[in-house]
């Protein structure tokens, strides 16, 4: 299954290859953010009702206007990150389906129950960087010409 993914072999794929439209959405979202709140964690705590609690996704929405992120990237990007799921129990972290479940009771009016982005889902995104990502994948592909002297292609 790797190698389906891996397609020019080289022994990396980075998240761009994997999912261009993902990386595009995180890369959006961390830019905008870093650029008012300095880092992703602090954006994620000043829309916190409490230290801890998490935000839902109608409470992180506000917080991306001025963005120009359209509302699909946003409930991505919420559904990629949240570990959570819509009904599930505390620390049971099976998804079925959240953003569809969210859509229906959005439409309905009453969201319930709902996942929640906590600050520990998206730390590692204070480190990420998209450009680093796509700089990664270049000095990867250095690495492997100079060590077997040609890009191996699939």
């Amino acid at each position: 299954m790797y190698c389906a993914f891996d397609r020019d072999r080289a022994g990396w794929f980075s998240l761009k290859q994997w999912d261009a439209k993902s990386f595009d959405a995180l890369s959006s979202f961390t830019t905008f953010v870093r650029s008012k709140f300095g880092k992703v964690s602090d954006f994620i705590r000043s829309l916190e009702e409490k230290p801890g609690s998490g935000i839902d996704l109608m409470e992180l929405r506000p917080g991306l206007r001025g963005s120009g992120m359209p509302s699909d990237d946003i409930v991505l990007i919420f559904d990629g990150v949240t570990t959570g799921s819509l009904h599930a129990s505390p620390g049971h972290h099976k998804r079925a389906s959240v953003s569809h479940k969210r859509r229906i009771a959005s439409k309905a009016g009453e969201l319930g129950p709902q996942a929640r982005l906590h600050v520990q889902d998206i730390l590692f995104l204070d480190k990420w960087h998209a450009d680093q990502d796509e700089g990664e994948t270049e000095s990867w592909k250095r690495k492997v010409v100079t060590r077997m002297g040609t890009w191996i292609h699939a």
